[in-house]
């Protein structure tokens, strides 16, 4: 699903919105942004979803591939009898 932003604004928070959750902007567009989240209800909902997905994401337990199933892949990697 295509968000469609209202703004010039919206869009350059959208292209900047990771960095910003993971305190890799600078001060001055950090502020800017947030002064944007204050006034643009859009935005601060799309911000919502992206930290509850995050959320998510980080409850996800990382399962072991069984052994035997690992070397079955790796033989046809190897093989080139399964390409991606």
């Amino acid at each position: 699903m295509a968000v469609k932003f209202h703004s010039s604004q919206c869009r350059a928070l959208a292209q900047k919105i990771s960095e910003y959750l993971d305190g890799e902007v600078d001060l001055q567009t950090r502020r800017l942004i947030q002064r944007h989240l204050k006034d643009c209800l859009q935005c601060r909902t799309c911000l919502a979803m992206l930290q509850r997905s995050r959320e998510l994401l980080r409850l996800l337990t990382q399962e072991q591939v069984p052994k035997t199933l690992r070397k079955k892949l790796e033989k046809l990697t190897a093989s080139g009898r399964m390409t991606c």
